[in-house]
């Protein structure tokens, strides 16, 4: 067991809002939900050896 002490935190210094605006965000290509949902599947299925 450890313990850690926190004196202090910076919260999204630096960084811009527009980063964070969903409206804002640029999708490189579209998104084949169907092929993402095998792709799920089948790393699912890999993930649990014999049922």
């Amino acid at each position: 067991m450890s313990t850690v002490v926190v004196k202090s935190v910076e919260i999204n210094k630096g960084l811009s809002d527009n980063l964070f605006d969903p409206n804002k965000v640029e999708i490189k290509s579209p998104v084949d939900m169907q092929e993402m949902m095998k792709r799920m599947m089948q790393e699912q299925g890999a993930d649990s050896p014999g049922d």
